[in-house]
């Protein structure tokens, strides 16, 4: 049975954040940013080998032992609904370790637009419901 959580992945730009947050505010769930923690890493546990500037493959195998436990844990959490949002969690993860049976899980991206079109639309396009 799936609970009420929803994972967003998808490419930077595509609005991740602006979809997480009217979720979050209409269904009264936490918003988790997935760039806080790598930040946190970054800063805090340099040795975990995460860090911005490194590739998406690099970033995606140090976070995935972290974030596969941490989205368990809240899923196993009685009461606990949540909207996480991070470009650093691929659909082959969320296949692998199967989060596509417990969470909504959607990822989001964009072809053949410049960012500006995009951020446009974004804007455009705010009112957002979530049941």
């Amino acid at each position: 049975m799936r609970n009420k959580s929803v994972i967003i992945g998808g490419v930077p730009r595509s609005g991740k954040t602006l979809i997480a947050n009217q979720i979050a505010k209409q269904a009264g769930f936490s918003r988790i940013p997935g760039d806080s923690f790598i930040t946190t890493f970054e800063e805090l546990y340099p040795d975990m080998g995460i860090q911005h500037e490194d590739t998406l493959e690099n970033i995606v195998k140090n976070f995935d032992p972290f974030i596969t436990n941490f989205l368990w844990h809240l899923h196993d959490a009685d009461g606990v609904d949540f909207v996480f949002d991070s470009y650093h969690l691929l659909p082959k993860q969320v296949k692998q370790n199967g989060f596509i049976d417990k969470f909504l899980c959607v990822f989001l991206g964009y072809a053949d637009i410049d960012p500006e079109e995009k951020l446009s639309d974004i804007s455009q396009n705010r009112s957002l419901e979530y049941d």
